[in-house]
This record gives structure tokens, sequence and C-alpha cells, in this order.
């Protein structure tokens, strides 16, 4: 039985240190998981794909991808700072098995303090691609924006947003 939510964002878990992000979305999306399933209405105990899908790529302009990194050790909050790489597109298909090609266009990171009740504080930065120019610039509250290389794009990123380029 599918399940349609409608979700304005995807977090999935922080990968393992110096880790492509593209090939982590790309298996959350493309291929999922056998889990044990439990059918309520008739009792049937069995195994079943357990996957996230997109419903109409066609339609889908933007994918936003939040990576848990707050995590919790011996009951205690603590931020993971696994480097992740975000520079690669990554293809999606939806339940009727259409491909879009998404491309990085952000990454947002946040610098600061995790305190042991939870609560954070701190500082957002983002790197931002201008496509146009093939060109990515880093950014941060009134300051001009500042050319970067793409080897500079923040490992440490917190949201990606990825642009369809096939639509």
């Amino acid at each position: 039985e599918n399940e349609v939510r409608e979700e304005l964002y995807t977090e999935i878990s922080c990968p393992k240190d110096d880790s492509e992000l593209s090939l982590l979305i790309e298996e959350y999306f493309n291929i999922g998981e056998i889990v044990e399933y439990r059918c309520e209405g008739c009792g049937y105990n069995g195994l079943a794909e357990k996957k996230s899908s997109l419903q109409d790529i066609r339609s889908t302009k933007f994918l936003t991808v939040i990576l848990r990194r707050t995590e919790l050790h011996r009951g205690r909050p603590f931020v993971n700072t696994n480097n992740v790489t975000a520079l690669q597109n990554i293809k999606i298909r939806d339940v009727e098995n259409i491909e879009a090609r998404f491309e990085p266009i952000s990454v947002v990171e946040h610098q600061g303090v995790l305190r042991n009740d939870g609560t954070s504080s701190g500082h957002y930065t983002a790197d931002v691609k201008n496509q146009a120019l093939n060109q990515w610039y880093r950014t941060s509250d009134n300051a001009v924006p500042s050319a970067i290389n793409p080897s500079s794009v923040t490992k440490r990123g917190y949201i990606f947003l990825y642009k369809n380029i096939d639509i």
C-alpha cells in the first residue's frame, strides 16, 4: 500500500565522513529498503519495499534536502561534523518511473553552538551557484558575495537546494 505525504523538504541522516551526498539522495529516492511489514487489516506478515518517491517529477522544480546533523550520544545532543560533498547532479525517478536530473545550486551551513538542553545559537552562511556564469559564491548577511572555487563549497552543509534541469 502506498502512502502519499506532501513535504516541502526531505530530511535524511548525515552520511559517513567524506561522502558524496548525490549517492545518498539517489539511493533514498530510487532504491529504498526492504522492511518487515504487517498489514493491520488482514494480519499478513511479510517483507515490503519502503521507498520515498516524488509524485510528479515534471512539476518538481526544486528539491530541498536537510541533513540531520544533530544526534544524541549517551543522552546528550551533539552536532555531526562529517564532511559531505554536494557538487554532483542527482538523477531521481518518480512513481511513474520518469527520471530527471537535479543540479545543486545552494548549500547552507550553520556555525554555532549546541547547548546540552538541545537549543542552539549561531550564524548561517550560504554557498550559492550562479548558473548563468557557472560560478559559486559565498554569502553572509550584508556582506558582498565573494566568488569561490567549487572545491571551497562548504562540506558542512545543513540545507541543500537542487534545481530540476530537465524541465
